[in-house]
């Protein structure tokens, strides 16, 4: 058995930010025992690494700080989040007719909430300063027969206690 990639990864912006978070992804993935090979995992494991990559892109593009991805399992969920150092707040539709057709930018978070089965966020406290976390969780598309991480971070209202 393979051990579990480690809880967090985090990303240094001078380096391909979406290539080192797909990886890691995709390490989780095979260890969680998603397998391409298995009828129906290619297409998840897709829409798992394609939610991965908008996360990250996100937080590389909007942002200047330190950016994560966490992962752990809740049951037979799934779940990536990915955190940065600074709040916003968040908007998006699963509607792809709400943003305008010539628009270039702001189809991202539909397209994740689209491929995942939970997309939330929140902001959070970095040593002080304000950040966010932007979480998605998908079903696993058999019971996972390897390693299981749970989530040790608690999540805080914006820079207060934790909820």
């Amino acid at each position: 058995m393979t051990s579990a990639p480690a809880p967090h990864l985090y990303l240094s912006r001078d380096t391909v930010v979406t290539t080192a978070a797909r990886a890691y992804v995709f390490d989780v993935c095979t260890v969680l025992g998603v397998d391409r090979t298995t009828e129906g995992h290619a297409d998840w494991l897709d829409g798992v690494l394609v939610v991965a990559t908008e996360l990250v892109t996100n937080a590389w593009k909007h942002t200047t700080g330190e950016i994560a991805v966490h992962w752990w399992v809740d049951g037979q969920t799934l779940t990536f989040a990915v955190t940065d150092t600074r709040f916003v707040e968040l908007v998006w539709t699963r509607d792809s007719d709400a943003v305008p057709a010539d628009g270039e930018a702001g189809r991202g978070l539909g397209i994740v909430a689209n491929l995942a089965d939970h997309l939330a966020y929140g902001p959070i406290c970095n040593d002080g300063h304000e950040g966010k976390w932007v979480a998605a969780g998908f079903t696993l598309p058999e019971a996972p027969h390897a390693v299981r991480h749970r989530r040790q971070a608690k999540r805080t209202d914006r820079c207060g206690s934790a909820t």
